[in-house]
């Protein structure tokens, strides 16, 4: 992997950004999701145990609602739609659940509850397999993941998955593009599991490159060939490559500019960008992915701002 200087003149875009206030009654969002179609956005809202869900049409939003989770789930700490965008799923920290909405148009409706296996313990990342037919949850308190098999609006099957050993305090979670391989980002160190069926097997861990600390989200690349983790302790980005069921050829980018502690990372659809959200400077981070397995120019971050019209 090779580093290829440059600079990407983020300016004249960054006077494009505009900050959207929650419907009333929500409050501190946690990660953001768009539908796949691109049409919807929706966060979980953890003070107000409810998702907000806006229209995203045209580059801006527009009709947020608040909806409220069934009770007694508890603190929503993320959200995420299924492949196909009929359904959106929350894990609910303090209530030991998920929450599963079916998508109407704009609207959320008959919200269910479905409790983690026994011992699962504050989940708090949700994902949906490429097929949409599982839905697997990294559990922080419990130091595993929980893999439910999805049936029309139901979750069902559920088995908890212990980290290999070591691993603990997983945060993240993410399918592979050919639903054959679970990545988790935990306190120290990733896990990669095999997909077989409605189980996970084979579990590994894989250390973060010299100097890599505390991944708080991790990404496939759309092809599935790259493994990329944002790095809250260490401000940078690590990027492996994905053979089968190993990582290899870590190497460690760093957030730059005065980017501070990543917290999500996303690749863009095409596989040619990929983002990082910064939690503590408000700004994101942009690297350009040179060819299929190597990264990388560094682009400039921008700084997230107000735009009144």
């Amino acid at each position: 992997m090779i580093l290829v200087a440059g600079t990407y003149n983020w300016s004249a875009h960054a006077q494009c950004s505009t900050a959207y206030p929650l419907p009333s009654g929500g409050l501190a969002p946690g990660l953001a999701a768009f539908s796949p179609d691109g049409t919807l956005l929706a966060t979980a809202n953890s003070d107000t145990d409810n998702v907000a869900l806006f229209d995203a049409v045209g580059g801006t939003l527009s009709g947020g609602t608040n909806f409220p989770l069934p009770s007694p789930a508890d603190r929503p700490a993320q959200v995420a739609f299924s492949p196909d965008g009929t359904l959106l799923a929350t894990t609910n920290e303090d209530s030991n659940d998920v929450s599963l909405f079916i998508v109407k148009g704009s609207s959320l409706s008959r919200g269910t509850n479905f409790p983690l296996p026994s011992g699962g313990n504050e989940p708090n990342s949700v994902a949906f397999s490429p097929d949409g037919t599982l839905l697997a949850t990294t559990n922080f308190g419990s130091d595993d993941v929980s893999l439910f098999t999805v049936t029309g609006t139901t979750l069902s099957g559920g088995i908890n998955f212990p980290l290999p050993s070591g691993g603990k305090r997983p945060g993240s979670v993410a399918f592979s593009p050919d639903g054959t391989l679970l990545a988790t980002a935990n306190g120290d160190d990733l896990s990669l599991f095999n997909v077989t069926g409605s189980s996970l097997s084979g579990g590994s861990n894989f250390t973060l490159p010299s100097g890599g600390m505390a991944p708080a989200a991790v990404a496939f690349s759309p092809d599935g060939t790259l493994l990329a983790t944002a790095n809250t302790g260490s401000n940078d980005v690590s990027l492996f490559n994905v053979k089968e069921t190993t990582l290899s050829g870590g190497i460690n980018f760093p957030v730059p500019g005065q980017g501070f502690l990543p917290e999500s990372i996303a690749f863009s659809p095409d596989g040619t960008l990929l983002a990082t959200g910064n939690f503590g400077s408000d700004d994101v981070s942009l690297f350009v992915v040179d060819c299929p397995r190597t990264a990388y120019l560094i682009l400039q971050h921008s700084k997230l701002s107000k735009r009144s019209n």
